[in-house]
């Protein structure tokens, strides 16, 4: 278990690190009037309120697809990393004269479904999850950003302790590996269903990012960063407590976003 909290703690902070780069690239962009946010206004506290819908209408989405059209995640999962990586990819290497972003994305998508292990597994994840999270945290200020964590953290609450549905997905996307992290299976090559390989939903890692981003934003690196610290320590104190005690699943988000809040309010103070 204790290679459970080691593994996940470093795709986890991976993710963060790459997607503060990543959007930190884009935030030159976009102040350098080359590229746009995906909100006209960011600051506007409605741009919470419309992602979260949008959150709220891709869910039910697929549940419908799960329970109808199984077949067709693959393609969306295949699309999403490929649009995501892609976008990540661009803004590493900024100064490619080629086409990178496409090149690298398509060797990415291709592995994840033709030559599947953990490793191609978490790669897609940490690539993908990087570039959404930028795309959206450079897209959102400070306000609405904290709006949509709080929406997201008690949604997650709800969707585990009451209606449940949010265990039954991440037990069925767990079947086909969309989105989840997970740790190194201790046989080489394709995960074994017969390991017990502890997992983590990509929200659970986007939406902390998507407010340390907006925190970037509109206050700087050194708010971002201690919002980072804060989620990493906060995910640190969840595993510990899940692989030391046989207790039920329990929602991540509001733990995560719990510590991304509070590094990012020491900063302020610190400021």
């Amino acid at each position: 278990m204790k290679e459970d909290l080691i593994f996940l703690l470093f795709i986890f902070s991976t993710t963060q690190l790459l997607g503060l780069y990543v959007a930190s690239n884009f935030l030159n962009l976009i102040n350098a009037g080359l590229a746009e946010p995906v909100f006209e206004n960011p600051e506007l506290a409605s741009n919470s309120v419309i992602f979260f819908s949008l959150i709220l209408l891709s869910t039910f989405l697929i549940l419908l697809i799960l329970k109808y059209f199984r077949i067709v995640l693959r393609g969306l999962e295949a699309l999403a990393i490929f649009i995501s990586s892609a976008f990540t990819f661009d803004l590493i290497f900024l100064n490619a004269n080629f086409p990178i972003g496409i090149i690298f994305a398509s060797i990415l998508t291709f592995f994840r479904f033709f030559k599947p292990s953990t490793i191609t597994l978490n790669l897609a994840l940490i690539f993908s999850a990087s570039g959404v999270a930028a795309i959206f945290g450079c897209s959102l200020g400070i306000v609405p950003s904290l709006l949509l964590l709080v929406f997201l953290s008690a949604y997650d609450f709800f969707s585990v302790f009451i209606s449940k549905h949010m265990i039954y997905l991440a037990k069925e996307l767990s079947k086909d590996s969309i989105f989840i992290a997970g740790r190194p299976a201790k046989t080489k090559g394709k995960i074994s269903k017969k390991e017990g390989i502890s997992r983590m939903g990509g929200g659970d890692i986007i939406v902390p990012l998507i407010f340390s981003i907006s925190a970037l934003r509109s206050y700087g690196l050194f708010s971002a960063i201690l919002s980072i610290a804060g989620s990493i320590f906060s995910l640190f104190l969840l595993l510990s407590i899940g692989t030391k005690k046989l207790i039920k699943p329990l929602p991540a988000l509001p733990f995560i976003c719990s510590g991304a809040l509070a590094g990012f309010l020491l900063s302020i103070i610190k400021i």
